[in-house]
């Protein structure tokens, strides 16, 4: 590269200095200003800027070099083109001015004023014979490779060159060629967004190879309305469209964008689109009233026959009701008979049960009368022995006490009874002698000594009562009594 070889020059000039003892930096920066301003000044030196590629060609031997490094290199006086990395080519409307005539007004104008890379949209006639004008965007990029660029550079000599006679006739023709493919209506309307498809297809793939067929088109409702029309259409090979070469495919030229900003008709065309579009917008609404009265016909057909089903559905409904009544009253009269029946047996089951019932219990009740006169009878039996073992008891027990009290009536005379038996008496005796008035109250005369009444007469009764107890319960107050 030629920078490099500028570059390693310096560097061995800059170790020679440095080596002979001069101030390197200053000097060698002063050296290089001096061949900077000169090799300027003469052709000597050059400047590849950053987005082009610099093509030299030797001023001696003629061999081509491809500087595409941004930076200083030699150009030791050898011719010297560049051309940008990348580019963009643009067709549009332009803005001409017309004279009182209408008639657009021509000015020479310099070359170096024309931009190449700006053109006027491009012209086209649809296949139905419509005049239009399209315009396009494009960008595109130049190869990497330094021997494509090369034969760029030989074939074309310089950017411009490149632009107006390989970028744009290859754009040209894929739009024009596009365009012949459909008629101007359709590149109004169904087939806009296909024809950028079909445009960028051809400028990136090849041109489609087309043919020319005839083909009859009814205008009209008989035959007579029938005309023959020739039609381009593109050709295919087993349903693939075929298409010829690229001319910038050998050269490694790429488009990265392809955009149709606009498509302009001449004004009959355009009123005959327009025409057109009104009738076919007259079509469709004729058709929509069409179908409307179609589905509004059809929806009142099945409308009657929805009213017909649902008759039919509620004749039904009533038959089946109908049915489904009688056989439920069956089925509640079968279901009557049985329960009747049911509860029939039942009752007689339950009848059954009670007489059983009451037999079972007159004969319980015969068997508990046995029983309790067996008990009873039982009962008596225990009772007259119980009695007789009683009575023995009672016999032995009198015997027993008899006997005792005549023992204990032999051993003290019963003293313990008599003096209990003398106890109760004389408290009796007391009780009741106390109640007693023994004092009187008038003493008329006196029987006692010396003619006083005797005060102690309670005492004398009490003595008196006391002897005759003692009397009667042969109780000895005084002492054994003698034998």
């Amino acid at each position: 590269m030629e920078t490099d070889e500028t570059q390693g020059t310096m560097n061995k000039l800059g170790e020679k200095m440095k080596q002979a003892g001069l101030p390197g930096k200053v000097v060698l920066g002063s050296l290089l200003a001096a061949v900077l301003v000169a090799g300027a000044a003469t052709g000597l030196l050059e400047t590849n800027g950053a987005g082009y590629i610099t093509v030299k060609q030797s001023l001696l031997t003629g061999d081509v070099s491809i500087i595409s490094e941004p930076g200083l290199f030699c150009q030791c006086f050898g011719s010297i083109t560049k051309y940008h990395e990348a580019g963009t080519v643009k067709f549009a409307q332009m803005n001409i001015d017309k004279d009182a005539k209408g008639m657009p007004i021509v000015r020479p104008t310099r070359a170096k004023e024309k931009n190449p890379e700006i053109s006027a949209d491009i012209e086209v006639r649809f296949n139905d014979g419509g005049l239009g004008w399209i315009s396009v965007m494009t960008m595109f990029d130049l190869p990497a490779d330094k021997e494509k660029l090369g034969l760029i550079h030989q074939k074309f000599r310089n950017y411009t060159n490149l632009i107006v006679t390989g970028i744009k006739p290859t754009i040209e023709e894929s739009v024009v060629l596009t365009a012949a493919l459909m008629n101007s209506g359709e590149s109004y309307t169904t087939k806009r967004a296909i024809f950028s498809e079909w445009a960028r297809g051809q400028l990136t793939k090849g041109t489609y190879i087309t043919e020319e067929i005839s083909r009859s088109e009814q205008d009209g409702g008989s035959i007579s309305d029938l005309s023959e029309s020739n039609v381009v259409r593109v050709k295919t090979e087993n349903g693939v469209k075929l298409q010829n070469e690229n001319p910038l495919e050998r050269y490694g030229i790429k488009f990265k964008q392809f955009q149709i900003t606009n498509i302009r008709y001449e004004e009959a065309t355009e009123n005959l689109i327009k025409t057109k579009r009104e009738a076919l917008q007259q079509t469709i609404v004729a058709k929509i009233a069409a179908e409307r009265a179609k589905q509004e016909r059809l929806a009142a057909e099945e409308f009657g026959k929805k009213k017909v089903k649902i008759a039919e559905y509620e004749a039904m409904v009533k038959m089946k009701k109908a049915e489904v009544s009688a056989e439920e009253e069956k089925t509640v009269a079968i279901i009557n008979a049985e329960r009747k029946l049911a509860v029939a047996k039942v009752t007689k089951q339950q009848d059954l049960g009670a007489a059983n019932k009451k037999v079972e219990l007159a004969k319980l009740d015969k068997t508990k009368a046995i029983i309790a006169s067996e008990k009873e009878v039982t009962m008596a039996k225990l009772n007259v022995q119980a009695a007789k073992h009683n009575k023995e008891a009672y016999i032995l027990e009198g015997q027993g006490l008899g006997e005792q009290k005549r023992l204990i009536y032999e051993a003290d005379g019963a003293l313990q009874q008599k003096l209990d038996a003398y106890v109760k008496v004389m408290t009796v005796l007391s009780k009741e002698l106390g109640k007693q008035k023994w004092v009187p109250d008038i003493t008329m005369n006196g029987s006692g000594a010396n003619g006083v009444a005797d005060g102690n007469a309670a005492a004398g009764f009490m003595n008196l009562w006391m002897m005759k107890t003692t009397q009667d319960l042969g109780v000895e107050m005084m002492g054994n009594k003698k034998k």
